[in-house]
């Protein structure tokens, strides 16, 4: 029997790895505003996934309200701010890598 291929999988297919491309170009980013515009991406694609999935008013809110209004208030504040590249290499807060590591560590014993 062959198996049956619908639009909404060819958009699953489509989409979903777009969303997750958009998701590590924003984590694996070193500059705010590509990765805040990664963000962007995959939200629009996650808009799309909603709107194969028939969820129409998710589609719209996800599109106008997410990606629209939201993300450019981050890009906004961002460039308004501006984030300096040698400011993110010094350390603010003491401790603070020795503390995400325990915390990552507390994580991984609460999920195994």
């Amino acid at each position: 029997m062959i198996p049956l291929i619908t639009a909404q999988t060819v958009a699953f297919w489509v989409f979903a790895p777009l969303a997750v491309a958009g998701g590590l170009g924003m984590v694996l980013s070193r500059k705010p505003v590509h990765s805040a515009l990664s963000l962007a991406g995959m939200m629009v694609a996650l808009g799309c996934l909603y709107a194969s999935l028939d969820a129409p008013f998710l589609f719209v809110a996800q599109i106008i309200v997410y990606t629209g209004a939201v993300m450019m208030l981050f890009i906004f504040t961002m460039m308004i701010v501006g984030v300096d590249s040698v400011d993110s290499l010094v350390e603010t807060i003491r401790g603070q890598r020795v503390a995400s590591t325990i915390a990552v560590g507390a994580l991984a014993v609460l999920l195994i």
